[in-house]
């Protein structure tokens, strides 16, 4: 449909973005920059797939680089937006500390050992010099089924009074960027068909719709939901990442130039 905008409810101007074909090389966002340069690259639910993402933050070789060579593969800098799979001691191990491959945790990561790790990003905060708003954590929808402490923790989401405080700060930030495990309501009910997933609305997904109401940044990058999809939603664009156990990492990955930790 190009560049044309669909109406929807409550008057939103919505633009799918028509998928790109698949190519050869790894390109994570689909972006048309050729060029190298400094960017972030952001990496959707890895659920305890730590070697395919380890594999991924140093192998795989960003647009713009030909040499496929030790010195030229890697993503040079990344954030992965939650559902690590940081379930103990072992799990948290396993990711050495790499002060320029950052994390934020989900709904299925345990909140003590990602604060914990050199490598955890934050639960939630505004990072000036990236234009960059984060807002980790998450709701599980299949918590009767898991066990405390082991697979699931009570406090997979932020408290009420914290996400609060994340609200006022997003609304006095305004972002350019954000980054977050969940999605707002908005987005979530144009792309989730699941009757489960769409008859909670958690406290994180409430606090998102609540920033996005109050600002509406350029570029939202998200996963929980387990598929690659793009949307522009009123000037916001965002992005759905997919998860690293069933899809192709190319739907894993996205890339935002020009920024660096």
């Amino acid at each position: 449909m190009g560049n044309a905008y669909l109406s929807c409810r409550g008057g939103l101007r919505v633009a799918p973005e028509a998928r790109p074909a698949r190519r050869r090389a790894v390109n994570g966002s689909f972006m048309d920059r050729k060029e190298g340069g400094p960017a972030i690259w952001f990496i959707g639910d890895v659920h305890g797939e730590l070697q395919k993402y380890l594999w991924a933050v140093h192998h795989t070789t960003p647009p713009g680089r030909d040499d496929h060579g030790a010195e030229g593969a890697g993503l040079g800098c990344s954030l992965q937006v939650g559902d690590m799979g940081v379930f103990n001691e072992d799990d948290a191990a396993t990711l050495l500390a790499m002060p320029r491959h950052k994390f934020i945790r989900g709904n299925h990561d345990n909140p003590a050992l990602c604060r914990a790790h050199p490598n955890y990003l934050a639960d939630w905060g505004y990072f000036a010099a990236q234009e960059m708003f984060v807002l980790a954590g998450g709701y599980s929808i299949d918590w009767p089924w898991r066990t405390e402490g082991v697979d699931w923790w009570a406090d997979e989401e932020l408290d009420e009074r914290t996400l609060e405080r994340a609200v006022a700060r997003y609304a006095e930030a305004r972002p350019r960027i954000v980054v977050s495990h969940e999605s707002p309501t908005v987005i979530k009910r144009m792309i989730v068909d699941s009757p489960r997933k769409l008859a909670k609305t958690s406290g994180t997904e409430a606090a998102l719709q609540r920033m996005w109401e109050a600002h509406k940044p350029e570029i939202w990058i998200f996963g929980h939901h387990h598929m690659f999809e793009r949307r522009t939603v009123d000037g916001t664009r965002f992005v759905c990442l997919n998860e690293m156990i069933r899809a192709p990492i190319e739907d894993c990955i996205y890339e935002v130039p020009g920024l660096t930790w």
